[in-house]
């Protein structure tokens, strides 16, 4: 077959052309990120192209390229493709952990391997809370179900936070396995990417789904999914990743099962499903899991409406619906068993505690979305921090608006949006108004937050968009239409959140440039049928990206902790002596970075109290209200401790200790690691570096 190299050199200049606007654009906002805005930094550092430039403009170039004119070939190697990315993701130890910030607690120079972002402060939660809990069970008994590292005492870390253990259990929780093989930096990278990777490939098969594989808007949601705010701020914690994961797989994968008439793809099917079943549980966070909850039902029985006449069910399929029943519940069971008093004692906490929510009072946020652009460059949000405003990019309501312009045009209905859409009503209500006690309870919404429902509501409208854009692509719309219906989007959306937060945002400049990236993102959208469709997504990626593909660094490998000198003096008393107890002087996060080097520390983050330990100091229960809870531990050494008050609630999460040295004697602390200078009898200094002491207790 001859070759048009016509056609070929117009392709391959195109691409290149596309390779290098994408090149400065990504290059520009990196820089942005980096310098919190300063656009002149930005276009100096992205016209001074260097031979690293010129590389990434070839590769990207050829990315184009592959994806624009070999589509077909990309989507059918998907899964190898993906399976390649994740292995060299995983040798190269790419991750996007803010674990920079728990160097900088000590001064630290050590090259952190960062190549594009920042790190993240606010994400304490994981680089001084997940990542140190993890990093600990390399060390002691080694990936151990109690570990004895994390509060210096026995201690459960598989139900709270979910750290890896060596355990069959952890089928249920696959993006951690690779922390039981894999030295640690590489595990991180299995963690991420893994989760990242996963997500995508999950959203675009779901996207497949609900779209009657629309390949283009399929990609276009998968994209929407894990590059949203939402995603990207909540990346590591709380098993928000794992939610979507397994409840996006779980219902393509019911819908295989049912359209399958072999029954190894039917137990294959079958067995996946209990698998996301347990990791779904798993993720321990109700505030998501109640409302999502509710959106894997509605979905299940969409499904189930819409493929029952193909379904041919017989006797095969009782004892695989059998066998993967009972997995489920044997590994629900084994759980509950070995963590009951855990998760007793997190239920009887003051905090978290037994949540009772009523909702209501964030009717307001139902479209602070639109502000997420910023979120990435300022690090800023009109309302409590950024993570917590984080959310998806959803055009709500505009998913329904435009459902309601398909019926009355095709006189038709779909079940799908009409699930949808009582959905979002339940959710909406819950989120503006509230509801009453007993309703609260019944629904089990009281164990969800207003705000964070609110995510899961701006997600189900996501759905509900990509639902809607697919149904009304029978229709062929022409371009001033689309124009026109965007444009009245955009007014809609951005003006409705402009009226709410000028306050916050008063440049009136920056809401015409945000109006500019949501007209041009709802143009893309509606026109990913037309014959410039591939540079549609292209243009959807680059908006996502924007908006979230640099909240966390992209780092290559983690140094290990030994690299700081303080804790490699830590490291080096641990060695001779791991069974002694640690007790550090000084606030979060300080306070988790000697488990990081296995030192068995009392007040490391206490994810459930330890009120055996406390009582000594309480033995009337005075104090209980402070120390009966999740808390980071404050340890601050005085002379005499009858002489103020011993426990002192700080914040929710954080309570202050005031002990002397022979309170420490009395908890079987043998170490202190402070940066005060002590000249006691009692303390004999092991070592001194930088500013950071290391005192024995005689």
């Amino acid at each position: 077959m001859s070759i048009d190299k016509r056609k070929l050199s117009k392709e391959i200049l195109l691409s290149l052309v596309l390779g290098a606007i994408i090149y400065f654009i990504l290059s520009a906002y990196n820089v942005m990120v980096k310098t919190s805005g300063d656009y002149r930094i930005a276009l100096h550092n992205t016209l001074d192209l260097g031979l690293l430039g010129m590389l990434s403009i070839v590769v990207m170039a050829v990315v184009v390229y592959v994806c624009t004119y070999h589509g077909d070939l990309v989507f059918k190697y998907r899964f190898v493709i993906a399976v390649v990315a994740f292995i060299v993701c995983v040798i190269l130890g790419i991750n996007g952990s803010s674990i920079e910030c728990m160097y900088a607690c000590f001064g630290s120079s050590v090259d952190t391997n960062v190549v594009a972002g920042v790190s993240r402060p606010i994400r304490s939660d994981e680089w001084a809370v997940l990542t140190p809990l993890t990093m600990s069970q390399y060390y002691g008994h080694g990936f151990s179900y109690y570990s004895e590292i994390v509060r210096g005492t026995s201690t459960d870390v598989f139900i709270e936070y979910g750290t890896p253990i060596r355990n069959l259990i952890m089928i249920f929780r696959p993006f951690q396995i690779g922390y039981l093989f894999l030295p640690f930096a590489n595990g991180l990278a299995f963690f991420w990417c893994g989760r990242f990777i996963a997500l995508l490939m999950t959203s675009f098969e779901f996207g497949r789904l609900i779209t009657k594989d629309n390949r283009r808007l399929s990609l276009a949601y998968a994209v929407m999914v894990v590059l949203a705010p939402a995603i990207q701020w909540w990346f590591a914690i709380n098993g928000f990743i794992e939610m979507l994961i397994f409840s996006q797989l779980s219902i393509v994968l019911l819908k295989k099962y049912m359209t399958a008439n072999n029954y190894v793809i039917r137990t294959i099917c079958a067995l996946f499903i209990s698998v996301c079943a347990g990791g779904y549980v798993l993720t321990m966070y109700p505030s998501w899991m109640v409302p999502l909850a509710y959106a894997i039902v509605l979905l299940a029985i969409w499904v189930i409406i819409d493929n029952y006449k193909e379904c041919k069910m017989t006797v095969k399929d009782i004892p695989v619906i059998a066998i993967a029943f009972v997995i489920f519940v044997a590994g629900m069971g084994y759980v509950f068993v070995n963590s009951f008093d855990t998760i007793k004692a997190i239920m009887g906490t003051v905090y978290p505690g037994a949540r009772t929510e009523l909702g209501g009072a964030n009717f307001k946020r139902l479209g602070l979305y639109v502000t997420n652009i910023l979120y990435p460059i300022y690090g800023l949000s009109p309302e409590a921090n950024v993570c917590e405003c984080a959310g998806f990019i959803s055009f709500f309501p505009m998913g329904i608006i435009m459902y309601i312009i398909y019926t009355i045009k095709s006189k038709k209905k779909d079940v799908l949006s009409i699930v949808l859409i009582i959905l979002s009503v339940f959710l909406f209500l819950w989120c503006s108004l509230g509801f009453p006690q007993i309703l609260a309870k019944i629904t089990m919404m009281s164990l969800s937050q207003a705000s964070r429902t609110i995510v899961i509501f701006e997600f189900i409208s996501l759905i509900q968009l990509i639902r809607s854009i697919h149904l009304l692509e029978e229709y062929d719309i022409k371009e001033k239409y689309i124009v026109l219906m965007s444009a009245l989007i955009t007014a809609i959306v951005v003006g409705m959140t402009y009226i709410v937060y000028i306050d916050s945002y008063p440049k009136k400049e920056v809401w015409l440039i945000i109006s500019l990236v949501f007209f041009v993102l709802m143009m893309t959208l509606l026109s990913l049928k037309k014959k410039y469709s591939n540079i549609c997504i292209i243009y959807i990626i680059l908006f996502m990206f924007v908006t979230g593909g640099l909240v966390n660094p992209v780092r290559v490998g983690s140094n290990p902790m030994t690299d700081i000198d303080e804790l490699k003096a830590v490291s080096n008393v641990v060695e001779n002596d791991s069974d002694a107890l640690w007790a550090v002087e000084g606030g979060f996060p300080l306070i988790n970075s000697p488990i990081m080097v296995g030192a068995r520390t009392i007040n490391s983050t206490n994810v459930y109290p330890c009120i055996d330990r406390w009582k000594m100091f309480d033995e009337e229960g005075k104090y209980e209200d402070v120390y009966n809870r999740y808390a980071h531990i404050t340890i601050n050494i005085i002379e005499d401790s009858n002489e103020t008050e011993r426990f002192e609630l700080v914040q929710a999460d954080v309570f202050k200790l005031n002990v002397s040295i022979d309170d420490l004697k009395k908890l079987d602390v043998k170490y202190i690691f402070t940066s005060k200078e002590y000249s006691q009898d009692e303390l004999e200094l092991v070592n001194s570096v930088n500013n950071y002491k290391i005192y024995m207790i005689k």
